[in-house]
């Protein structure tokens, strides 16, 4: 495995202890005061009010100079004595900036292999470059590798597509048809969990969800359950109110690990489609649930109501009963819809659905659209794409 360093430029302003971690490095702008004195930005954490003690004393305001080509070869020629085979620089400006031109040219000056990667991020982003870089250089790809990954899954030019935006609803699965009230308190801890994750958009499950569909009553707790935590509790007054903690730095460090071990798994399978289709993804579905449905009959995973602290507790009464007519309504709603509509123009717009879906490369929400305005129903667009596609059909493994 090759040995890499990364360096990053200092305005990217990365704490020490992040530095260490990763085995990051840093080539620093200059410090100009007014009485020509120069200092390097790479202070120490303890060090930086020194810096803002003088900066607030000083009656000018001091110029920067960018790191030269004497700065990054003094850096490289360093790192080549550390034994290092490659160096991966990470700017986080142009290609027309200084800094990165000027770790281009030092490359040529020294023995070992040095690429220069142009981030186009600001600096906010290049932390999460920086780590990505390191697990992967920890995982034996070399430069040139880390840097085609780089692009590829963080090539994104449009800031709004490089935003993480998620949707996230509690945990159907845990809630317990045993002390169903004891759900309520389930759904509250993981909405919580949802706002201090960042979560943009949320879904509460109801109390009953474990013995049918929900009660009004239930839906109307759900409900409130999130205005409470958004209006009551203050967590949504700090955009991120866990930040800085190490135990949730680490938890994060084991997420990503794992990530990228998924993603290699997966990608030397072929990519995500083989994988479904190799009934790779629902084997560890099925055996995570097997591992937790173990833990809990052993009593490794304690469920309240369910494996402990339980009691003798009569049936539930209140459950939501669906009134079978709805069946016969809907089904006139829906024998109305087909008499009323221009059925010529629904088949023409599925025709053009289906036309499209033989391209491998077409876009087909437009078509899906035009046949949805049409009033075509859900089922006859599906049918349409079952012709072309075929139907899933789930790999059974053991």
């Amino acid at each position: 495995m090759k040995k890499i360093k990364l360096i990053v430029d200092s305005t990217a302003d990365l704490p020490e202890h992040f530095l260490e971690k990763y085995d990051i490095d840093v080539v620093p702008l200059y410090i100009i005061w007014p009485d020509g004195s120069q200092e390097k930005d790479t202070w120490l954490d303890e060090e930086k009010m020194k810096f803002y003690q003088r900066l607030m004393e000083s009656e000018e305001v001091p110029d920067t100079s960018q790191p030269t080509v004497p700065d990054f070869v003094a850096k490289y020629k360093e790192l080549m004595e550390k034994g290092y085979d490659e160096i991966l620089v990470l700017t986080i400006s142009t290609q027309m900036s200084g800094t990165f031109n000027s770790a281009t040219l030092a490359a040529k000056e020294v023995e070992i292999p040095v690429y220069v990667f142009d981030t186009l991020r600001a600096s906010s982003i290049v932390a999460l470059m920086a780590r990505t870089a390191r697990l992967l250089a920890n995982q034996g790809k070399d430069s040139q590798e880390i840097i085609k990954i780089m692009k590829e899954r963080f090539g994104a030019k449009n800031p709004k597509s490089m935003m993480l935006r998620f949707h996230t609803q509690t945990g159907g699965s845990t809630l317990t048809a045993q002390q169903p009230d004891n759900n309520i308190v389930r759904v509250t801890i993981q909405t919580l969990a949802a706002v201090l994750g960042g979560t943009q958009s949320l879904h509460t499950n109801s109390r009953d969800e474990a013995l049918g569909l929900p009660t009004e009553d239930s839906v109307r707790i759900a409900l409130r359950t999130q205005q409470i935590v958004a209006y009551e509790s203050g967590v949504t007054n700090t955009v991120d109110p866990l930040a800085g903690s190490y135990f949730l730095e680490s938890l994060t460090d084991k997420i990503e690990e794992k990530v990228w071990n998924y993603l290699k798994r997966i990608d030397e399978m072929g990519g995500m489609v083989y994988a479904i289709e190799k009934g790779y993804i629902q084997k560890e579905i099925q055996d995570a649930a097997y591992r937790y449905q173990q833990e809990v009959e052993k009593g490794d995973r304690v469920v309240v109501g369910v494996n402990k602290f339980t009691m003798e507790q009569e049936p539930p009464k209140e459950i939501l009963r669906v009134d079978p007519n709805l069946r016969k309504v809907q089904a006139e709603r829906l024998a109305n819809l087909r008499a009323k509509r221009d059925n010529a123009k629904v088949q023409k717009t599925l025709n053009a659905l289906k036309e499209a879906a033989k391209e491998e490369k077409e876009n087909l929400m437009p078509f899906i659209l035009d046949a949805a305005k049409a009033y075509a129903t859900l089922g006859e667009i599906c049918n349409v794409l079952r012709d072309v596609f075929g139907e899933y059909q789930e790999s059974i493994v053991l």
